[in-house]
């Protein structure tokens, strides 16, 4: 790592073990030796490739390439397109159920005003007074003995 200048130095510490084996692999090093590497002897390679020429330095947030950021994601558990697919359906979710309530709000306006339709109805509010009124009033039998005495108690 010393033959390379300060500044690639500087990159190569700064990359992460993901990126540095990344890197690694992009530039043919076999899997099974990059897994068994730790961040040390992976900096050691990845400096070593570039001082021979077999891999560009690191170049900051700019030097990586869509590749390396899709296999990053992969090792993260990122991926833009699940991410827009779970965003679309939590919107969808949302929208049905402002939908639901909404249908659920109407019905009940409709509920309501069938109500209030129904005891401003004047055949339905004579019925209901009607029928208060036939439990005040006693009945009146058939029998003529009766008869005196129900007329002298009102």
């Amino acid at each position: 790592m010393e033959e390379l200048p300060e500044k690639l130095q500087e990159r190569v510490r700064k990359a992460s073990t993901l990126r540095l084996q990344s890197n690694l692999l992009r530039a043919v090093v076999d899997e099974k030796v990059v897994e068994a590497m730790d961040r040390e002897m992976l900096m050691v390679a990845y400096a070593q490739l570039v001082a021979e020429g077999k891999d560009k330095p690191i170049e900051g947030a700019a030097a990586v390439t869509t590749e390396t950021e899709a296999v990053e994601h992969r090792f993260l558990g990122y991926d833009p397109e699940l991410e827009k697919e779970k965003l679309r359906f939590e919107r969808e979710k949302f929208e049905m159920i402002m939908k639901a309530k909404k249908d659920k709000l109407d019905l009940e306006r409709a509920n309501l005003k069938f109500r209030e339709q129904k005891e401003n109805d004047e055949p339905a509010r004579l019925k209901k007074y009607a029928d208060a009124v036939r439990g005040i009033i006693p009945k009146q039998t058939n029998e003529p003995i009766e008869v005196v005495s129900f007329f002298s108690a009102c």
